[in-house]
């Protein structure tokens, strides 16, 4: 395009000087030639046929039905707007002008605009949450339209909105406060809009921690423990090694879960001929002892039967 212009040609001989001019225009090429459109139903869309430098260029466009329509520009743009599947097909720009045409194409596709609810992760179907605490369950859906999120409970109830032990959080999670044996259970997660639906289930494991613990010199110790002078097994039996006359006392081993708690009481006298005495009560045991000699055998187990 840098050489057109005019240019002079000149014939000179001995009866004179003779000169004449010519104009060059150099026809630039489309910027593109054949390219595709995708554009949602009922969306918009600009098909550009932009032709730099074009004197008296006029810009044409044939469509899919053959009709001829100016551009909309002056760049040569055609606007499209509320595209239907009717629309589809190819479009085709024309530039002219005294040296020639040129021409660019362009496919126009039209989809149907929606896309079916898709939710995450919906591997992760277990949730685990100590009693008492808040769980989070996730429920997380895209799609076009936006979906709907709806929640059913274990009992196959739906969740309404403003309920004070749940919460639907913004982004469709789930929130389950206070978390109780009762909450357990299989909570599904619908995700539904006019394109399809798709759901999720997740379950809600509620751990309520059973504690074994025993009391020696006001100094509650959890199962298991363990030091240089006493070991808490995991099952509740309370090993005491090189007993001294200063461990006498009452030991209270006690046992809490959801609801309650149970506990037995012993009371340990080490004198010379040291020995358990047993407390006052049913529940009591007693166990011949010598001066730094080792309980290795004295359990404290529970059957627990709670109401709820």
């Amino acid at each position: 395009m840098t050489d057109s212009g005019q240019y002079f040609c000149t014939v000179q001989n001995q009866q004179g000087l003779k000169e004449a001019a010519v104009n060059l225009v150099v026809q630039p090429p489309l910027a593109t030639r054949h390219r595709d459109v995708t554009v949602r139903f009922g969306g918009a869309v600009d098909l550009e046929c932009e032709v730099e430098e074009r004197p008296e260029s006029p810009v044409l466009w044939v469509l899919p039905s053959q009709a001829r329509l100016a551009a909309g520009s002056e760049n040569g743009t055609l606007y499209l707007n509320n595209v239907s599947p009717h629309e589809e097909g190819v479009y085709t720009c024309y530039a002219e002008n005294l040296l020639g045409k040129d021409e660019v194409k362009v496919r126009v596709r039209v989809t149907n605009g929606a896309s079916p609810p898709r939710i995450q992760d919906k591997g992760s179907n277990t949730a685990r949450v100590l009693y008492g605490e808040t769980a989070t369950l996730g429920c997380i859906a895209s799609g076009d339209p936006v979906p709907t999120i709806t929640w059913w409970s274990p009992s196959n109830r739906v969740i309404q909105p403003g309920q004070e032990k749940y919460h639907v959080m913004s982004n469709g999670s789930l929130v389950v406060q206070d978390a109780q044996s009762l909450d357990e259970g299989n909570y599904t997660c619908k995700a539904s809009s006019s394109a399809g639906q798709d759901h999720k289930v997740t379950r809600l494991e509620v751990s309520t921690p059973f504690h074994v613990a025993g009391g020696v010199g006001h100094v509650v110790l959890p199962a298991p423990y363990h030091s240089d002078g006493l070991t808490v097994h995991p099952n509740g039996t309370l090993e005491m090694r090189s007993l001294k006359t200063s461990d006498s006392g009452q030991l209270v081993c006690f046992a809490r879960k959801e609801g309650g708690e149970v506990r037995m009481v012993f009371s340990l006298d080490v004198r010379k001929a040291a020995r358990m005495t047993p407390a006052t009560g049913p529940m009591a045991e007693s166990v011949p002892l010598t001066p730094g000699s080792t309980v290795t055998r004295w359990f404290c187990l529970f059957s627990v039967f709670l109401c709820r």
